[in-house]
């Protein structure tokens, strides 16, 4: 199923220049060309009719899938993690998250294990699995605007010039998930928390087995 990436409001003070706005946002080039569309296409027009800047937003689902893969991918190969304390380790409802392992299971991106012992281990490596499939199995195939769902969906898209901007900012979108490994990025995790002196997770991991059950 294809899914509609929601519109929330992220609060901002009112007599914030659309310049401080703007210094908000990360400079990183590889993503500089789909910050700047969203700048020009929501903080300019919005903000001088209101004291709140409409901003592309994760749903939680996403969001609680994105922290419990990092989590997996932070482990040495092999590892099993118990869900109680992957929900507890990163602020994630537990019944909440055994749904969304559900979702992990059937796209194939973890292995679950019941019994004595059991939890839950990346299919396969972490390295090999980007953010763009974690969304995508949180989200189903992410869509930026409805018109984009599939051709003729909106009867303007064959002339609709915002429907070609609509294409060029999910494109940009979705090479940039594409890009960003879990591996990568439970590494980067690693580095940052050493860099700003935060205390590292404590991972509670049971060994390899030999012989595993996958639900």
């Amino acid at each position: 199923m294809q899914k509609i990436l929601p519109v929330f409001c992220t609060h901002l003070n009112k007599n914030q220049s659309s310049k401080n706005v703007a210094q908000i946002w990360n400079t990183d080039h590889s993503i500089k060309k789909i910050k700047i569309v969203f700048f020009h296409l929501f903080v300019l027009q919005i903000e001088p009719f209101f004291d709140e800047v409409v901003v592309l937003q994760l749903t939680m689902t996403g969001e609680y899938t994105v922290r419990a893969m990092l989590h997996l991918a932070a482990l040495p190969p092999g590892s099993i993690a118990q869900i109680s304390d992957i929900a507890q380790q990163w602020d994630i409802p537990e019944n909440f998250l055994r749904k969304i392992v559900q979702l992990l299971t059937k796209s194939s991106l973890v292995l679950s294990h019941r019994g004595v012992g059991g939890g839950i281990e990346l299919a396969r490596p972490a390295a090999s699995i980007t953010l763009l499939d974690v969304m995508e199995a949180a989200e189903g195939k992410l869509a930026l605007n409805k018109c984009l769902i599939h051709e003729g969906f909106c009867p303007r898209d064959s002339w609709c010039a915002v429907h070609l901007v609509w294409g060029e900012v999910q494109d940009a979108m979705k090479e940039i998930l594409r890009h960003k490994s879990i591996a990568e990025l439970a590494q980067q995790n690693f580095h940052r928390r050493q860099q700003f002196a935060v205390q590292p997770l404590p991972l509670t991991l049971i060994e390899p087995r030999s012989a595993v059950h996958a639900n």
